[in-house]
């Protein structure tokens, strides 16, 4: 379950991951993760359509705040762009998709942040750390994406295809239902430590 990022952010955030190298830049387009893939028994994917619909009726579109870069090391080596603002609505929209009528028990707490690579080169990511170390983006957030895969949730390289979008009120419909195979829609002087995350940026 993520939030897509839109266009110019997307391009922007999408070639930066290709520039640290990462195999999966082509493969994974620039989202916010509010539910990480999670096993859902089979013939239960409607009740958490409905349970999605539901919850979108019920949500008004917000901003996020994206601002700087950092890191979840030493515990995984993944760096992102963090949401400095409108982070609680997020954990407050990821909570409730995870305490539905089919609770699901993620591995770490929830964190907003948009990933900018996982399997990269150090030698570029150092420098995609660098230029995007004062990156600042206010996106308007109104609708979440529902994408299932054959694979299994721990499968790094899963082949993902999404099969509902979920529009919140006061957009056109509150669900909108994808055909199999349609796209998806449209380090500086100061750091600062927050628990293991490590994050860059001037501000």
């Amino acid at each position: 379950m993520t939030i897509e990022i839109a266009d110019p952010w997307r391009d922007l955030l999408q070639q930066a991951r290709r520039a640290c190298c990462d195999p999966l830049a082509d493969r994974i387009p620039p989202h916010l993760t509010l539910l990480a893939p999670a096993s859902i028994p089979q013939g239960r994917l409607e009740v958490m359509s409905d349970h999605l619909e539901s919850l979108a009726r019920t949500s008004r579109p917000f901003s996020i705040t994206l601002h700087g870069i950092a890191s979840f090391l030493p515990l995984a080596s993944v760096v992102y762009v963090p949401v400095v603002d409108g982070g609680r609505t997020c954990t407050a929209l990821a909570s409730a998709i995870r305490n539905g009528p089919i609770p699901v028990i993620q591995r770490y707490p929830f964190h907003p942040h948009i990933t900018i690579a996982q399997q990269a080169d150090p030698a570029a990511l150092e420098r995609v750390c660098r230029s995007l170390m004062d990156f600042e983006a206010t996106i308007t957030v109104d609708r979440m994406l529902l994408s299932v895969s054959s694979d299994a949730p721990s499968n790094p390289d899963a082949s993902w295809r999404p099969v509902g979008e979920f529009h919140f009120a006061g957009h056109e419909s509150s669900l909108v239902r994808m055909q199999r195979g349609r796209e998806q829609p449209d380090a500086s002087r100061h750091r600062s430590v927050h628990g293991p995350r490590l994050r860059w940026g001037r501000r």
